[in-house]
C-alpha cells in the first residue's frame, strides 16, 4: 500500500474542484473522495435542480453514463468465474439471442475479450435506420419511449467490417451485446441480474439500469447552456442500456469505487474474487504505462506516476467520472448535470492532491518544450485511424487528423476542430514520449512509432496510431473547405435571386 502523503480529504477535494472546474460555468457539481469503506468526503457546488433551488447531496442521483460499463463488465466476469464461459471463447458459442458477424474473409472469431476491450470491430450504429427518427435515434430512446428488450433490439444482429483485434474503437453496442450475453447465460433480464448479483451485494441498494420512481425523486436535472441560460435537457434513455443507462446516487457510486479499491469487493460484499478482478486491470496492450490502456471494462493509466483505473460517462445533460488508485486505496468521483467537460479534471486533480502529486498544469510545465530543430522528424500531417467502423462518415475521420508544425522555434500540435485547433506546444516527457495539453486540460502522451531507422511514420496518441499523410496542411484544408462553402453559398444565393 502507498501511504497517502497529502492534505485532508476535504482540502484535496476543494483543490480538485477549484483546479478541475477553473473558470468553467456549471449549474451544479457533486464530488467525493472514496476509501475502502465507501464515501469519505463530499462536496458540492451550485444546484442539482435550478427550478427547485436544490443543492446536490450525497443522495442526489445522477445518470452516470458509461460508468455503467464497469457494472456490466463485472457481470460478464462473474460468468467466467462461475465456469459458464471463457474470455477467449468465441462469442457465437454462448450468444443465442443475436449474432455478430464479421464480413472480413478469414477473420478470426470475435471473442468475449474483444467486446470487453473495444476491439471487436463493432461500430457506433446497428444499421443506417438508426439515424432516422423512430423508436430509436442513434443510441437513444426518445422521450416517452421505453427501454427495449435486448433480444428484440438486436434481433437483426450486428455486422462488422473490421477483423476483431485489428483496431481499437469505442463500442457501446459491444456492451449492449455483453448484457444480452449475460441474459442468455443466466436466463434473466440483464437489469434484474445486475441488480441482484452486482449492485445490491455492493450496497448499491437503489441503483438501477431503469429509472424507478424512487430514483426519479432524487434525480439531478440535466442542462444544456443556451447563451447565458441553462435549459433542461429532455429525458432520453440509452437503448443499449448495459452500456450507459445506470442511475445511482453519489453514495452508491462510492460503493462501486470502493469495490475497485477492494479489488472486487467492499465492506458490504464481494462480487468478484481478487484473481478475477486482476483480469479487469490487466492491460490489453503492453505499451508505455503513461499511455491510456484498456482493461476489461476499465480504463487504465497513470497520473504523475500513480497507477489509476476507472471510467468516465456522459449522456444528454450529464457527465461523470470515477477514478481509483488501488495501491493508494483512494478514489475520486465527480458528477455534473450539464455537458461541461469538468468531472474528469475534478477527479484527476482531487486524486493528485490526495496522493501528493503535482497538478496536471505543473506536470506539463516541468516538461521542456520540443525545439523545432530537435523535433524536425516529427513534423507533418497525420491521418486519423478509423473511429466508426461501420457506416463510417469520412467527415469525422478527416476532422480527427492532427498536425505537428513549427511555431516560434518550437513544435506545436493542432487539430482542425476543438480546443487544440489553435495549437498547443509539444513537450518532451522523457523515455521517448512527448506530451501536450489535451482538449480538456489533460496530459496527453504522444509516441513516434513504426520506423526502426528513427523516423516517425506514425504517432501513437492514446489508444490509436495516426499514420503520416501527404497533402496540404490542416490550415490549408480548412481554408479550402471554407472557400468551397462560401462558393456554394454564393451560388445558392444567385439561384434564389434568379428565381425571384
Amino acid at each position: 500500500m502507498i501511504a497517502v502523503a497529502a492534505p485532508s480529504a476535504a482540502d484535496a477535494l476543494a483543490t480538485g474542484i477549484a483546479s478541475g472546474v477553473g473558470a468553467v460555468r456549471v449549474p451544479g457539481l457533486a464530488a467525493a473522495v472514496v476509501d475502502r469503506d465507501g464515501l469519505a468526503e463530499f462536496a458540492a457546488r451550485g444546484r442539482a435542480d435550478l427550478r427547485r433551488d436544490a443543492a446536490p447531496s450525497p443522495e442526489t442521483v445522477y445518470r452516470v453514463g458509461s460508468i455503467s460499463k464497469v457494472v456490466t463488465a463485472i457481470a460478464v466476469l462473474q460468468q467466467v468465474e462461475r465456469g459458464r464461459m471463457g474470455l477467449d471463447d468465441p462469442l457465437a458459442a454462448h450468444l443465442r439471442s443475436a449474432s455478430v458477424t464479421c464480413t472480413v474473409p478469414g477473420a478470426p472469431p470475435i471473442t468475449v475479450r474483444h467486446l470487453l476491450t473495444h476491439t471487436s470491430g463493432i461500430g457506433e450504429l446497428r444499421r443506417l435506420g438508426d439515424l432516422a427518427v423512430g423508436p430509436f435515434v442513434g443510441l437513444a430512446v426518445p422521450p416517452h419511449g421505453s427501454l427495449p428488450d435486448l433480444a428484440a433490439y438486436y434481433r437483426d444482429g450486428l455486422r462488422t467490417s473490421r477483423a476483431p483485434g485489428e483496431a481499437w474503437t469505442y463500442a457501446n453496442h459491444a456492451f449492449g451485446i455483453l448484457g444480452l450475453l449475460v441474459a442468455d447465460l443466466t436466463g434473466r433480464e440483464f437489469g434484474a441480474y445486475a441488480a441482484d448479483e452486482v449492485l445490491r451485494p455492493l450496497g448499491m441498494t437503489h441503483a438501477s439500469f431503469r429509472l424507478t420512481p424512487r430514483l426519479a425523486e432524487r434525480l439531478a436535472v440535466g442542462y444544456v447552456r443556451r447563451g447565458t441560460t441553462w435549459r433542461p435537457v429532455p429525458h432520453w434513455e440509452v437503448a443499449p442500456y448495459p452500456a450507459g443507462n445506470l442511475y445511482a446516487s453519489v453514495t452508491e457510486m462510492a460503493q462501486l469505487a470502493a469495490a475497485i479499491l477492494g479489488r472486487g469487493g467492499n465492506r458490504v460484499g464481494r462480487v468478484l474474487d481478487e484473481r478475477t478482478f486482476a483480469l479487469m486491470t490487466a492491460p490489453d496492450e503492453h505499451v508505455d504505462p503513461r499511455h491510456p490502456r484498456m482493461g476489461l471494462g476499465l480504463w487504465l493509466g497513470q497520473e504523475a506516476g500513480l497507477a489509476v483505473a476507472g471510467h468516465d460517462g456522459g449522456w444528454a445533460g450529464f457527465l461523470s467520472s470515477l477514478l481509483a488508485a488501488p495501491e493508494a486505496e483512494v478514489a475520486a468521483l465527480a458528477f455534473t448535470g450539464c455537458d461541461q467537460q469538468v468531472p474528469h479534471g475534478v477527479a484527476v486533480e482531487t486524486l493528485r492532491a490526495l496522493t501528493g502529486r503535482p497538478s496536471r498544469a505543473a506536470e506539463l510545465r516541468s516538461m521542456p518544450a520540443v525545439a523545432a530543430a530537435a523535433g524536425a522528424r516529427l513534423l507533418g500531417r497525420y491521418g486519423a485511424p478509423s473511429r466508426h467502423l461501420n457506416l463510417a462518415a469520412r467527415f469525422w475521420l478527416d476532422l480527427a487528423e492532427v498536425e505537428l508544425g513549427e511555431r516560434d522555434g518550437q513544435v506545436w500540435l493542432r487539430t482542425l476542430v476543438g480546443p487544440t485547433r489553435h495549437g498547443t506546444v509539444l513537450r518532451d516527457a522523457g523515455g521517448g514520449l512527448y506530451a501536450y495539453e489535451g482538449p480538456h486540460g489533460e496530459v496527453t502522451f504522444v509516441e513516434p512509432v513504426g520506423d526502426p531507422r528513427g523516423g516517425a511514420p506514425a504517432l501513437r496518441i492514446g489508444f490509436e496510431r495516426y499514420p503520416r499523410r501527404v497533402g496540404p496542411s490542416l490550415r490549408a484544408t480548412a481554408a479550402a473547405a471554407a472557400a468551397a462553402a462560401a462558393t456554394a453559398a454564393t451560388a445558392a444565393a444567385v439561384v434564389v435571386l434568379r428565381r425571384r
